[in-house]
C-alpha cells in the first residue's frame, strides 16, 4: 500500500555565520556544493527565494518540481516538492547561530505516492543521517577549498553571491549600450520592484556594499537607502 508518510530531521554545522550560510540552501546557492544540483526556472526568477518561485531539478534521474513556500533570510527557507509517481512533501532548512558557526536543521516531510515509493522512502529514512553527513562533507570541502586561497571564507561567500549578481545582470545585457555601469543594470531591476531588499542583502554578503544603493539612487530618488549610501564601494 502506498501513502507512507515520514518526518525526518537532522542537523549539520556550517562554518559561516547564519546570514552567509543561508545562501547555501537557496536554489541557486546549492549549486556550489551539491553535486548534480542544477535548478531550472520555467519563469525568470530574479529572487530565487521569493515565496511562490517554482523550479525543477532532475538529480538522480528523477524530475522534481519545487515551490518556495516561505523564507526568513538568514534564518529559514522552506519548499514544497513533488516527484511525480514517487514522493511529495516539504523540505525546511532552519539556521541558528552557534558561536562562530551556524547550526542547520534540515527537515523532510515526505509521503510515498506508490508501493515502490514506500520502499524507497523507507530506505531514505534509514539512510537519512548518512545523507545529511554527505551534505556536511560537501559543504566542508567547498569551504576548505575556498580557504586554501587568499581570502578564505570571504572568497567562498564572494563567489557564491556574485553568481546571483551575474544572473541578475545577465537578464539585462541585451539592453546595455556601453554607457551603463553594472550598478545601473542592478538599479533597473530594483526600480522595477523585483526583490530589491533581497538583492541588497545578496550584494552585501558578496561584500559589494553600495552598488544597488547607488543605482537605485540614480533611478529612484525616493528609495530610502539611496540617501544613506553615496558611492560605489567595496566593504
Amino acid at each position: 500500500m502506498s501513502g507512507t508518510r515520514r518526518r525526518l530531521t537532522g542537523c549539520i554545522q556550517v562554518a559561516l555565520p547564519p546570514g552567509e550560510a543561508f545562501r547555501l540552501f537557496t536554489p541557486r546557492g546549492e549549486r556550489d556544493w551539491a553535486h548534480g544540483w542544477d535548478p531550472r526556472f520555467p519563469s525568470p526568477a530574479v529572487d530565487d527565494t521569493e515565496p511562490g518561485t517554482v523550479f525543477e531539478t532532475s538529480a538522480h534521474g528523477l524530475p522534481t518540481i519545487w515551490l518556495v513556500t516561505g523564507r526568513e533570510p538568514g534564518k529559514r527557507i522552506s519548499y514544497a516538492r513533488v516527484t511525480p509517481g514517487d514522493q511529495a512533501g516539504t523540505v525546511t532548512v532552519t539556521i541558528s547561530p552557534a558561536g562562530q558557526l551556524s547550526e542547520v536543521e534540515v527537515t523532510y516531510e515526505l509521503t510515498a505516492l506508490t508501493s515502490l515509493a514506500d520502499h524507497k522512502l523507507a530506505e531514505f529514512a534509514d539512510g537519512y543521517p548518512a545523507y545529511l553527513h554527505s551534505w556536511q562533507d560537501a559543504i566542508d570541502a567547498m569551504l576548505r577549498d575556498a580557504g586554501s586561497q587568499p581570502g578564505a571564507q570571504e572568497s567562498a561567500v564572494l563567489q557564491t553571491n556574485l553568481g546571483t549578481v551575474d544572473d541578475l545582470a545577465g537578464r539585462w545585457r541585451g539592453q546595455l549600450d556601453g554607457r551603463d555601469r553594472p550598478g545601473d543594470v542592478v538599479g533597473r531591476l530594483c526600480r522595477a520592484g523585483e526583490a530589491a531588499d533581497v538583492l541588497l542583502n545578496d550584494l552585501r554578503l558578496a561584500r559589494v556594499g553600495h552598488v544597488c544603493n547607488v543605482a537605485v539612487g540614480i533611478h529612484d530618488q525616493q528609495h530610502p537607502d539611496a540617501v544613506e549610501h553615496g558611492d560605489l564601494a567595496l566593504d
